[in-house]
């Protein structure tokens, strides 16, 4: 095993992620070119499996990586990559600007704040939120009076099932950050973006870090709401494209600090296994906020704004019969439990019960129409 040129590698390997972050990526590619061979040395000399494999997902990992350093530095052969600081500068000028921001009205923190705090249950998701306010507007405050602030990051990651509100929440976020200046709002809809996997990674090289930064480069002056984050780098990915994705969103947190707020969602074993798979992921998101489940009593909540907003009431057999089987649902719940989902999807075969049965009714009555029946609860 030759310890020299693993040491060499591994010195630049953490050097051209630095230079990355920097945005110094015309000499992230003189390294990266440095690097690429001693992938394929230290391979040839070992009998390891597993050595000459990670050495391939090395060489492939920096292949995406000079990529993504190509597409910062807009030139059209990968020969023409080594261009001096004051050139790759210019190249990040000549960008061109974003378009220019839509005015809304000013969004007012405790309207904001209020929203949050009618949404029917998330007891431990309004308390760090509203922690989290606190801090900020302590911030605020030290700065206006002259005093240093603490470097604090405002990313956070979402934890828990689907149908427990997070992009709801993300939303709140959103106008709230707004509010308090830490980001400078955007013409989408409440500030924020919302993707998946697909509206990220494309399928072949290159193209995955034009996709990723386009979405930052919409995102901006807003929040970035990445839904089942995790799919970036799936477990035993290998060299998935995910991970070109991730290094362009950890460029574009860096050198957007000040104007962009990244929120990554989904299950919570999956999210802790995501944010530990990449150092630079762990020193970015410091703010975990788990969504619990939604209990009988908070399910049947939902409920009651389903019939509420669409004009239904219960008669209160069939409310007593729904409660029950609300709570059982909650006790019974298995990881594939979705929560206000699954409210939404009952209130729609219990309503389509009720329209079948009307059906044989003969001019039903404004009250036959807006109450459901035992007979409507099919379970």
């Amino acid at each position: 095993m030759d310890i020299t040129k693993e040491q060499q590698f591994i010195r630049l390997n953490k050097d051209i992620d630095i230079l990355m972050t920097a945005g110094c990526y015309d000499e992230a590619v003189e390294k990266i070119d440095k690097a690429l061979p001693l992938t394929k040395e230290i391979a040839n000399k070992t009998n390891d499996f597993k050595k000459i494999k990670l050495m391939k997902e090395n060489y492939d990992r920096l292949m995406r990586k000079r990529e993504i350093c190509i597409e910062h530095l807009d030139v059209k052969t990968q020969g023409s990559a080594t261009q001096t600081m004051a050139e790759a500068k210019k190249v990040k000028q000549a960008a061109p600007k974003a378009k220019p921001v839509v005015k809304k009205e000013p969004i007012d923190v405790d309207a904001a704040l209020a929203e949050l705090d009618e949404l029917i249950g998330l007891d431990e998701v309004k308390k760090e939120i509203h922690a989290k306010v606190n801090q900020i507007n302590n911030f605020n405050q030290r700065r206006a009076q002259g005093l240093k602030v603490p470097k604090m990051t405002n990313h956070m990651v979402f934890t828990g099932n689907p149908g427990t509100g997070k992009t709801t929440v993300a939303r709140i976020v959103s106008k709230i950050y707004t509010a308090l200046g830490v980001i400078s709002g955007n013409d989408l809809e409440d500030s924020l973006l919302e993707v998946q996997r697909n509206n990220l990674v494309a399928g072949y090289v290159g193209q995955t870090a034009r996709q990723t930064q386009e979405a930052i480069d919409k995102a901006m002056g807003g929040i970035l709401f990445i839904d089942e984050a995790y799919s970036l780098a799936p477990k035993g990915g290998g060299t998935d494209f995910g991970q070109e994705a991730i290094d362009t969103l950890l460029i574009g947190m860096e050198n957007n600090r000040d104007n962009l707020v990244v929120i990554a969602a989904g299950y919570e074993n999956e999210m802790e296994r995501f944010i530990n798979s990449n150092p630079g992921l762990e020193s970015r998101f410091k703010n975990f906020i788990h969504f619990a489940d939604y209990n009988g009593e908070e399910l049947f909540k939902i409920f009651e704004l389903q019939l509420k907003k669409n004009d239904y009431v219960l008669a209160p057999d069939a409310e007593a019969k729904l409660k029950g089987y609300l709570n059982k649902l909650y006790e019974n719940r298995d990881r594939n439990f979705a929560n206000g989902r699954d409210v939404r999807n009952l209130f729609e075969e219990i309503i389509e019960r009720q329209a079948s049965r009307l059906a044989k009714v003969s001019n039903p009555s404004r009250e036959d129409l807006a109450t459901l029946t035992m007979e409507d609860m099919y379970f």
